[in-house]
């Protein structure tokens, strides 16, 4: 009997552990929900009811008509992507680089590079923006994609680095016996394989450009350059703060990311393939 006991213990204790994890996890996210689509006098009544009594879609409407929030969603997509796309090309081109070089003053200029991603964002904000202000970027989408890349490529060289290293040389050399040359061993041989870091390595990138405010809030000016995360925190006047609208917005700013979340995870199965070949 007490065999069986453990044997079921062992076996639901995983199981309960992670209906925990999800549950303080999903918790937030679902109060979230409800509550972008209670009526206004519902939100903060006391005592809280989770579940709204009443479901109204009022506080997206509001969003898309009246406060025309098209223009800060997109700036926030775009500027995401672009600066995931370039940090994942040039990250991956230079983590190639590292990967593959034996020279002690590689390894120095590494951790130089490396180096920039240990000071805080904002020990940053006043040379960048001193930058972007003679360069006559300030305001300009152009401005956070050079901010988000600078933050994001040396996480993305330390990240592809550590998996183009587990791929065996011998598929490069196989490669290079065939006449290719770096670039297309790269590109044909290594990527394939490396599916893994690209994907996670670009969900870290996206997410961090995505939910990013100081540099935000600091470049762009005009309320119609503004970013998610900006435009969440113009919900609160001072005088009196739109509960309504602001959950609206999260719950539409969690559509971007998941939906890249979920396109890029199918890729993460690439990662089996590391170490096939052994040496």
């Amino acid at each position: 009997m007490e065999k069986t006991a453990k044997k079921i213990f062992y076996r639901v204790w995983p199981y309960f552990i992670l209906i925990i994890c999800l549950t303080v996890s999903f918790t937030p996210i679902v109060w979230v929900v409800c509550s972008s689509l209670k009526p206004a006098g519902d939100i903060l009544t006391i005592p809280p009811f989770y579940f709204p009594k009443t479901i109204t879609l009022q506080h997206y409407y509001d969003l898309f008509f009246k406060r025309d929030i098209s223009p800060v969603f997109l700036n926030s997509l775009t500027i995401a992507l672009a600066s995931t796309a370039i940090s994942i090309v040039f990250g991956t081109l230079a983590a190639y680089v590292f990967a593959r070089s034996k020279s002690k003053l590689m390894d120095g200029l590494l951790s130089l590079i490396l180096t920039g991603r240990m000071m805080p964002a904002v020990a940053l904000v006043i040379p960048l923006y001193m930058v972007m202000r003679q360069l006559n970027l300030v305001n300009t989408k152009t401005s956070l994609i050079v901010a988000y890349t600078a933050m994001s490529l040396p996480f993305a060289i330390y990240m592809m680095m550590g998996f183009i290293s587990q791929i065996p040389y011998e598929i490069e050399e196989s490669g290079i016996i065939d006449g290719c040359s770096p670039f297309k061993v790269l590109t044909l041989l290594i990527l394939p394989l490396i599916g893994a870091g690209l994907a996670s390595t670009a969900i870290f990138n996206f997410l961090t450009a995505w939910n990013e405010y100081l540099f935000a809030v600091i470049f762009m000016i005009d309320e119609r350059a503004k970013t998610i995360p900006v435009a969440l925190m113009a919900f609160d006047t001072g005088r009196n703060t739109y509960w309504g609208p602001r959950f609206a917005l999260m719950v539409i700013s969690l559509v971007p990311a998941t939906i890249f979340t979920l396109a890029a995870q199918k890729y993460l199965v690439s990662g089996v393939t590391l170490g096939a070949v052994k040496g």
